[in-house]
């Protein structure tokens, strides 16, 4: 092979490298801008969230977002902070105080919850999230209308609140209202003795 077709294979290959590591680099750059969009919606949107809601996460995580009028003239922020801290140690690490917020007349908290049952206990309701399976498997019974839904995946609770699950919900049973500009947000109102069926 000739010395000038050693250079030109050597640049070409050189050039190969040089795109290949700018390739890398770029999709390195979508990667954690990816993430870091992720993560700024999903703190968006608990800043956007306005009444108490649990939120059913995609990997099977669950967040209460609790919203109660605060009133300054009882106690303070750290005053309230410190109750909070003394009703979750009673529940050791199952529980964790992710934020505290105070402003304009509310008190915004939320919380992190180990699993479903450690969350039905906190807030002394009953909390079934798991899918349409196991859920049966447990004795679950469902609404025959509700099994013809193309959910596979359902929540049911005592409690009038707001809920968010991770996909468009398939069928809910009276007293829910789904939301018509986001099909995984619902608002839960439940008569006492009764339960609301959300089926995602």
């Amino acid at each position: 092979m000739s010395k000038k077709r050693k250079r030109r294979r050597q640049k070409v290959l050189i050039a190969r490298f040089i795109f290949a590591m700018f390739v890398v680099l770029i999709m390195g750059l979508l990667v954690v801008g990816g993430f870091s969009m992720v993560k700024k919606f999903s703190e968006s949107k608990d800043r956007d969230i306005e009444v108490s809601t649990l939120i059913f996460e995609k990997n099977g995580g669950i967040k209460q977002v609790i919203v109660e009028d605060f009133d300054p003239s009882l106690y303070d922020e750290a005053g309230l902070r410190a109750m909070i801290e003394e009703e979750l140690s009673r529940f050791g690490k199952a529980i964790d105080m992710d934020s505290l917020e105070v402003e304009d007349g509310k008190a915004k908290l939320t919380l992190l919850y180990d699993d479903v049952q450690v969350c039905a206990n906190f807030n002394g309701i009953s909390l079934y999230a798991d899918t349409i399976d196991d859920l049966k498997k447990k004795g679950v019974n469902f609404p025959g209308d509700a099994l013809l839904a193309e959910g596979k995946n359902a929540v049911i609770l005592s409690a009038s609140t707001d809920v968010i699950v991770p996909k468009k919900i398939r069928y809910s049973s009276p007293g829910v209202t789904v939301d018509q500009d986001d099909e995984r947000h619902a608002s839960v109102i439940v008569e006492s003795g009764k339960n609301a069926l959300i089926i995602y």
